[in-house]
């Protein structure tokens, strides 16, 4: 775009994808940006997280509402990586690219253990016992498990529907 002439606009997308207001707010302008005959995103990404991927998918989207966007896969374009990707019109993947792995998950530890062994007894005061799990601080119980499980599930299946709406497949 420098000296007013029409141009393509590039993207880099790596490592972990997180949210990012100034990246959706210069892709917003991009969007409206008549100089800006295209966007080529170039995704080498492990993932990220659930919020980050879909911000960058709907910001995509945007542009894609006026203009033409490519998705490159590097090495790897996984999870949020590959989320991104659905946000373009067309994606390019070398025979190499790692990509897929449409699942979300949640992680924690618990430390219960060790701090017995160290004479450490944390406490928690909660409004609700759902409040605060899963906590490293305390054994995990089967209901904060199972409400655990059930927003990655959620999650999961807003993944499931983008993936299914976008490249036209079936849920299976």
């Amino acid at each position: 775009g420098l000296g007013g002439e029409d141009y393509v606009a590039r993207l880099m997308v790596s490592g972990i994808i997180l949210s990012d207001p100034q990246r959706d707010k210069a892709l917003a302008e991009l969007s409206e940006n008549a100089m800006a005959k295209a966007l080529i995103v170039r995704i080498d990404s492990p993932g990220g997280t659930v919020v980050g991927g879909e911000e960058l998918y709907h910001s995509l989207r945007e542009v894609a509402g006026n203009k033409p966007v490519v998705a490159v896969m590097g090495g790897t374009a996984t999870s949020a990586g590959y989320m991104t990707a659905l946000g373009a019109d067309h994606i390019v993947a070398r025979s190499g690219s790692v990509t897929g792995s449409i699942g979300v998950i949640m992680q924690t530890a618990q430390f219960t253990g060790l701090f017995e062994k160290l004479g450490i007894k944390p406490e928690s005061i909660k409004s609700r016992p759902l409040k605060a799990q899963p906590n490293p601080l305390e054994p995990m119980s089967g209901e904060a498990r199972k409400a655990s499980l059930d927003v990655v599930l959620d999650l999961f299946e807003m993944f499931v529907d983008m993936v299914v709406e976008r490249r036209g497949l079936p849920r299976s």
